[in-house]
């Protein structure tokens, strides 16, 4: 039996004592089936009103993904021991309700659990996707859901191993499995038959051949496995695994073969004197018309357009004003700092007197001035190279600049803070500005705050809080952003950083050549992240959504113009003078 992380066990006390404040009907004995069942919730309840408490919850979903990751833990347990939680009228039980007698919370226990639940339910949200995903890969193939594929999709889109597929990956949805491994051992042997491909969700391996010992090593994203069943010979190399609870995406041989055939079986080459000139791939999308159509994978650009001109319609036209506009916007950096050195005194004093809503909505505000005057074409100048294009990138420039002026002010303010239970109260501060960065949907300033909190200069300071909650909000992958960005509307402020570095990797990851011809599938990729920028922005921000306070101009002052410590040699130093390093 799997003992709860320390968080998540507070977190389900949390939540329990939560549901005892402002819904204790929702924990009771239940009769069904004549059999009494004490002292338990119903799934469809408990995401109900998990739903109410945050705008941080998107769906239910998503209150369903959180649910799951207490349940892992066996913080939430189902009456019958069943390993999936769902939104249905099924039993739970808190772990505090399976002893009988448990003494219910005091008034001095349910006062903190009502300060503890915002930064709770921010944890859980955040890694409640993963459990979702994990508990979708759990199933049989053939017991996964329109919603269940959708999810598994958007994961795998975003996996390294798979970053150069397209179609292939609505297949792979269905056919691949979740292979979980709690302890340390070897996957396969070298000399074994190749009966499965491989690729790493979590965790890690080595390469080990005979002869050489550890040759290299895998991470997330990864795959391994697949050369065997491509030459259909034993395995070239042993797998063993680096960590405990490890996860791994799998697809067995008989899968990967038929995809194979089936992606060769759907590809159309045209050549010119025996030189491939146009390769098309059949599109999934059936047409409502019942006519079969092709996506075009690679080319020559004369070729390509050929195309295009024969089966696409133009929506464009020479009236539309923005097939010629450009935007400009004054480059002038927003942040006058008095002295070069950044300020020596924190205004913790000031806007700890601001409510964390009135700070966060500012923030979005600003950030969505700054982001509606990024043009779409500077994400490819400054992906392909400024150079090559010879336009600015100012726009971007500075909503970058932003991200890292707000990233810095919450290192800068940490380490100018001397007293210890003011910087406990500091970032709790900074945790309830992200939550109310992500109610706005200001994805951007968001992670800019976690990313501030998870800088060492911070997350040494062993005194005044424990790192681990942002560790798992701060996943290298941001698997919980790419699942749950998918389900938020317009508008949106995205984790711009994060979209430049997908579009770095897919562009330092696949040619834009293949034997002379336009990687177009690249191109395409590409394009559907602009997409997403367009989408983000087809709505506009509605100024209404948060009533102003009496001190809205102080507090929109304040955030249009922190005063940040640039030199992280400097921050070092100011968090060593707060804890010194231990000998």
């Amino acid at each position: 039996l799997q003992i709860p992380s320390e968080k998540l066990q507070r977190a389900g006390k949390v939540l329990r004592n939560a549901i005892l404040s402002r819904a204790p009907h929702m924990i009771r004995d239940r009769k069904y089936h004549l059999k009494t069942y004490r002292q338990c919730c119903v799934g469809t309840e408990l995401v109900d009103w998990l739903v109410l408490q945050s705008a941080c919850v998107l769906t239910r979903s998503h209150a369903v993904g959180m649910w799951q990751a207490l349940l892992e833990e066996g913080v939430l347990n189902h009456v019958d021991q069943e390993l999936g939680f769902y939104d249905k009228y099924l039993f739970y039980r808190f772990l505090d309700d399976e002893e009988e007698d448990t003494p219910l919370p005091s008034e001095e226990e349910k006062r903190e659990s009502e300060e503890e639940l915002p930064e709770t339910i921010l944890f859980l949200a955040q890694i409640g996707p993963d459990a979702l995903l994990r508990m979708i890969l759990r199933k049989s193939p053939g017991q996964r859901t329109g919603d269940d594929l959708e999810i598994i999709y958007d994961e795998l889109l975003h996996i390294k191993a798979l970053a150069h597929l397209s179609n292939t990956v609505s297949q792979l949805n269905i056919v691949n499995t979740s292979e979980p491994h709690i302890t340390i051992f070897s996957l396969f042997n070298q000399g074994e038959e190749g009966t499965s491909w491989y690729i790493i969700l979590k965790g890690s391996v080595n390469v080990v051949i005979y002869g050489k010992g550890v040759v290299c090593t895998l991470h997330e994203g990864d795959d391994f496995g697949k050369l065997a069943l491509v030459t259909d010979s034993p395995r070239a190399a042993s797998i063993v695994l680096r960590e405990d609870n490890c996860h791994f995406l799998r697809v067995d041989k008989e899968d990967f073969n038929r995809i194979l055939r089936d992606v060769e079986a759907n590809t159309v080459r045209l050549k010119e004197h025996d030189h491939p000139v146009l390769v098309l791939e059949k599109s999934p999308r059936a047409s409502t018309l019942g006519n079969i159509k092709y996506t075009v994978i690679s080319g020559t650009p004369e070729k390509i357009l050929e195309h295009f001109l024969e089966t696409m319609r133009m929506d464009i036209h020479h009236s539309d004003p923005g097939s010629r506009a450009e935007l400009f916007v004054s480059v002038r950096f927003k942040t006058p700092l008095p002295d070069q050195e950044g300020p020596t005194a924190g205004s913790m004093s000031t806007f700890e007197l601001m409510s964390s809503k009135d700070l966060a909505y500012q923030m979005t505000m600003f950030d969505w001035e700054l982001f509606s005057c990024v043009h779409e074409h500077e994400l490819l100048y400054h992906t392909f190279g400024r150079q090559s294009f010879k336009r600015t990138t100012a726009n971007l420039d500075l909503f970058l600049r932003r991200f890292n002026q707000v990233q810095l002010w919450v290192v800068t303010e940490v380490c100018l803070c001397g007293q210890l239970s003011k910087r406990v109260q500091l970032l709790k501060k900074f945790i309830k500005i992200a939550a109310h960065c992500r109610e706005f949907k200001n994805l951007n300033s968001f992670f800019a705050i976690i990313m501030g909190m998870s800088n060492p200069a911070v997350s040494r300071l062993s005194q005044t809080w424990e790192v681990n909650f942002i560790e798992k909000l701060n996943n290298p992958n941001h698997r919980s952003y790419r699942l749950t960005v998918t389900k938020l509307e317009p508008p949106i402020i995205p984790f711009v950083p994060l979209l430049l570095k997908d579009m770095t990797f897919t562009h330092e990851g696949n040619k834009t050549f293949i034997d002379n011809m336009v990687n177009f599938e690249k191109m395409r990729i590409i394009a559907n992240t602009i997409r997403q920028v367009r989408h983000c922005r087809s709505q506009p921000f509605n100024p209404d959504i948060c009533q102003p306070n009496k001190n809205q101009a102080e507090v929109r002052g304040y955030v249009r113009k922190l005063c940040v410590i640039d030199n992280q040699r400097a921050l070092t130093q100011l968090s060593y003078r707060l804890e010194p390093r231990r000998t």
